[in-house]
């Protein structure tokens, strides 16, 4: 029997009604028919099993909307914007992304101006190249574009033979010169309209950044001056060295400019994948662990072989190296080797001490790298152990004079004759000691973020992306930790943790309060994505203690971010006074 449209619309209302109800009493939105609809079978599937990975879905862009404060009050001295990146969707209809960090980058804004008003969020995905060619890809089956970790098209050779990897701009977002970028390692920045979130051209000043713009450069709290680093590839990065390995492009930008001031490259001993560094009042830190590509992979690569990205391989036998390098010269003055070929991502932070040594504290990998790589490279089927995420270890490393070390002397193992002479002869400086640290109640973690007054400083906190267990469950981190760096891992310490009832936080972004009269005097903001209801809440806690500030509603989900930062500044203005102010 044909329906009349009365009977139809009569009968779409029953199902919204019901699946509301439904909702209401406790069913989950992914055993809906709206998410049947939506959501690919074999994708579908997956999140049912394992309901944190609805978070990996597909966003939707959001014009400018304010934010129900639905617990607590918005502190009247909270005024600025944080912004926030992270991979918008892992996948284009039925085809997956290689890996999660091939997603395209996706920027939320979110504005404070104290208790008075609403605060108000939009986001927007950054309108790469790449972006714009999947939208018209003909029958929009498979890819675009080749990515790092994605093939093109049908994955074919030919499909891929000369094919450069696209970059997804989907890491952090910065500001610098009053400038917004989006940064990821596979390119140069890309800028941003800091009020609309829209893509802008290249800016003239950063095409004389000779090499990509990796994603977590470091901005000295006393000068304010930006040091960054990047891959610099023939043709493809603004470098004209075609040596192998490539080498690493240091630059350092002046509080006002992307135009750098000083700017040198170095070599590596293997093509590393360099994301993270650290800073110290007169050092620069690269920590390269043995995660490398030979050459004859990467040429098999560049032929239309596998993508870049799944032709490293973790080789122990290399060691993971540390080049120390003087900030005013951008020269490498000494190397250290960190015992166990540890693997890394992220750096928490570094200091130099009273006697001269670098305090390097790290957070390192808890079991193979090989084994994180699996889950990245499909996490709608992804399972999470301790294995897979990390423990906060500090490193104090001993910079000899020149009369106490020699070249290739220090304790450290030799390294291998081929490696250019500028590393190969520089002073090998001494791991003095190691620990953990954290304290006894910390969990395992990833994505640590200080106050950026702390960085390159002495610091006791971190703050971090933590379980809320000790790896019984399989799920990702779903807590917000914070570390006490002074203590050992067997010290209680103040470390600290913050939960959510059915929920699973995303990574912290520090906020300082304004003259802040202690290093963790602030807040820390995180989403939280509600798997039942497929949304998210941004949850801003006190800093000192992570108990809980306010609550903002969204009524839509925000994917797990990256990185991103805070900026003193709004840029829409007020724009609707809560009500009763």
């Amino acid at each position: 029997m044909t329906r009349t449209p009365a009977l139809h619309y009569a009968a779409m209302l029953v199902t919204i009604v019901s699946e509301v109800t439904s909702t209401a009493m406790g069913t989950s939105y992914w055993h809906t028919s709206a998410a049947a609809a939506s959501t690919p079978s074999r994708f579908l599937e997956a999140i049912r099993a394992a309901p944190w990975r609805g978070g990996l879905e597909p966003a939707a862009d959001i014009t400018h909307t304010k934010l129900e404060v639905s617990h607590g009050t918005v502190p009247d001295e909270l005024v600025g914007t944080m912004y926030r990146n992270g991979p918008g969707r892992i996948r284009v209809g039925d085809t997956q992304y290689g890996h999660w960090f091939d997603g395209d980058g996706y920027i939320v804004a979110v504005e404070f101006n104290g208790c008075h008003t609403w605060p108000s969020m939009q986001a927007r995905y950054v309108n790469t190249p790449r972006y714009r060619a999947q939208s018209v890809f003909p029958g929009k089956a498979g890819l675009a574009t080749r990515g790092a970790w994605s093939s093109r098209g049908d994955g074919t050779l030919l499909s891929n033979l000369f094919r450069i990897p696209t970059n997804p701009a989907n890491t952090n977002v910065i500001t610098h010169a009053n400038k917004l970028l989006a940064l990821c390692e596979g390119g140069p920045p890309v800028p941003l309209d800091p009020a609309t979130l829209a893509t802008l051209p290249a800016d003239a000043d950063a095409r004389s950044i000779r090499s990509f713009f990796a994603a977590h450069p470091k901005v000295c709290p006393s000068t304010k001056s930006l040091f960054g680093f990047g891959l610099q590839l023939p043709l493809l990065s603004g470098g004209l060295d075609i040596g192998w390995p490539p080498k690493l492009n240091l630059f350092e930008l002046p509080p006002g400019s992307l135009h750098p001031v000083r700017q040198r490259a170095v070599p590596l001993p293997f093509f590393a994948f360099v994301h993270d560094a650290a800073l110290t009042a007169s050092k620069i830190c690269i920590i390269l662990p043995p995660w490398a590509v030979s050459l004859q992979d990467f040429i098999a690569s560049s032929l239309g072989g596998e993508p870049l990205g799944r032709a490293y391989t973790f080789d122990r036998t290399k060691g993971t190296i540390v080049l120390i390098i003087d900030r005013s010269s951008l020269r490498i003055s000494a190397t250290a080797m960190l015992d166990g070929a540890p693997s890394l991502y992220h750096v928490i932070n570094a200091h130099d001490d009273e006697d001269g040594r670098v305090v390097l504290q790290l957070a390192v990998l808890n079991g193979r790298r090989e084994g994180l790589e699996r889950n990245f490279a499909d996490m709608y089927h992804a399972m999470w152990t301790t294995n897979e995420q990390c423990r906060a270890v500090e490193y104090v490393i001993q910079l000899a004079g020149p009369d106490e070390v020699q070249p290739g002397e220090g304790g450290a193992p030799e390294l291998d004759e081929g490696i250019n002479e500028e590393i190969r002869w520089a002073p090998r400086a001494v791991v003095l000691s190691q620990r953990e640290v954290g304290g006894s109640m910390s969990k395992p973690f990833e994505l640590p973020d200080v106050p950026p007054t702390q960085v390159g400083r002495k610091t006791r906190w971190a703050y971090v992306n933590c379980r809320s267990d000790n790896g019984e469950s399989s799920g990702i981190q779903d807590a917000i930790g914070k570390l006490d760096l002074t203590a050992s891992h067997y010290e209680h310490g103040g470390s600290l943790m913050a939960t959510f009832d059915a929920g699973v936080a995303s990574a912290p972004t520090f906020i300082p309060r304004p003259d802040p009269i202690a290093e963790d005097d602030g807040w820390v903001a995180t989403f939280v994505y509600k798997p039942d209801e497929h949304r998210s809440d941004l949850v801003l806690l006190d800093a000192t203690d992570l108990s809980t500030v306010c609550t903002m509603r969204l009524e839509t989900h925000v994917p797990y971010m990256f990185h991103g930062s805070w900026c003193p500044t709004t840029h829409v203005g007020r724009q609707q006074q809560q009500p009763g102010s």
